[in-house]
């Protein structure tokens, strides 16, 4: 077998996890050592043989509400630019296709939807099926669905 190939199928596993461990006896140390006392000051406070500082926080900068708004107000712009954008372009996309549509289109979209779907007229509705009954499923569940023209008015 060659160098680099490992001897044993999980020892890429093993070498992480000894990896791990070895971090963690670390952590493990460094919190043992941060917490144990080794004596006393001169003012009778413990002495450690390791102090660890705390997350550090920025002072608190008292903001005037109308100023809090300001900042607000101009954080919120572009993002509502983008939505405003997106409305309107999906406004224009349904105007376009409202005038588009013609009495064919149904028909044609009929069609397509009678090669994938199971459809009959009963009556002067038109019914399809979505279960697979057909196919012989036993599922109980009624497929039924009726195919209506939208008005785009």
């Amino acid at each position: 077998k060659s160098f680099n190939q490992p001897v044993w199928p999980w020892e890429s596993v093993r070498n992480s996890l000894r990896d791990a461990l070895t971090e963690l006896c670390v952590a493990s140390d460094v919190l043992t050592i941060a917490t144990k006392d080794c004596g006393k000051d001169g003012a009778g406070n413990p002495k450690r043989y390791m102090v660890l500082d705390g997350p550090v926080q920025a002072e608190n900068v008292e903001q005037k509400p109308f100023i809090q708004l300001l900042a607000m107000k101009r954080s919120l712009e572009a993002p509502s630019k983008i939505l405003i954008q997106g409305a309107e372009h999906l406004k224009n996309l349904q105007n376009e296709t409202k005038g588009a549509r013609t009495p064919e289109d149904f028909h044609i979209e009929l069609l397509r939807l009678r090669q994938n779907w199971r459809l009959k007229k009963v009556g002067n509705s038109i019914l399809g099926d979505l279960s697979y009954r057909t196919a012989g499923s036993q599922f109980k569940q009624s497929g039924v669905f009726e195919v209506t023209k939208a008005d785009r008015s």
